[in-house]
């Protein structure tokens, strides 16, 4: 299944490495359950008190939401490893609320911040200044630069 190639990608905010470098996704958490068609994608945060790890749900939900081609008719689920983080239970509860998930992709400045963290490798350059997102030859800090002497 395309799923893990779909959010393993996604960059780690505070870093320039991506979920798949960090081993926050596994290819072993992202469970296909034929009969049911879902997909649950289970994450580790970095830490038991990560204070990323909405973001970081919100950043995939985002990426499978943006993919029907390739999920076809299965639905997802975002959720937090059992026994990861502090306060799993909770945030996990706030991932299957789709009311909450709708308004915060309704708000724009944080959609654009979230699509800076999801995008293709060979897309990203340039996108984070300052940063060189270490996936192609194009370094993003050498685009900053250049974009700072304008």
């Amino acid at each position: 299944m395309a799923c893990k190639d779909l959010v393993r990608y996604i960059v780690y905010p505070e870093t320039v490495q991506t979920l798949e470098e960090l081993g926050v996704v596994k290819l072993s958490l992202i469970k296909v359950q034929e009969k049911d068609a879902s997909i649950i994608v289970s994450f580790i945060p970095l830490t038991p008190t990560c204070e990323y790890v909405s973001f970081v749900g919100l950043c995939m939900f985002v990426k499978l939401s943006l993919s029907p081609n390739i999920l076809g008719d299965y639905t997802f689920e975002i959720m937090i490893h059992s026994d990861s983080h502090k306060d799993a239970v909770n945030i996990n509860s706030k991932f299957k609320d789709k009311t909450r998930i709708e308004a915060a992709c309704d708000k724009k400045d944080l959609m654009e911040i979230i699509h800076r963290y999801i995008q293709d490798p060979q897309l990203r350059c340039g996108s984070r200044k300052g940063t060189s997102c270490g996936q192609c030859p194009n370094q993003c800090s050498s685009s900053s630069n250049n974009d700072n002497n304008k």
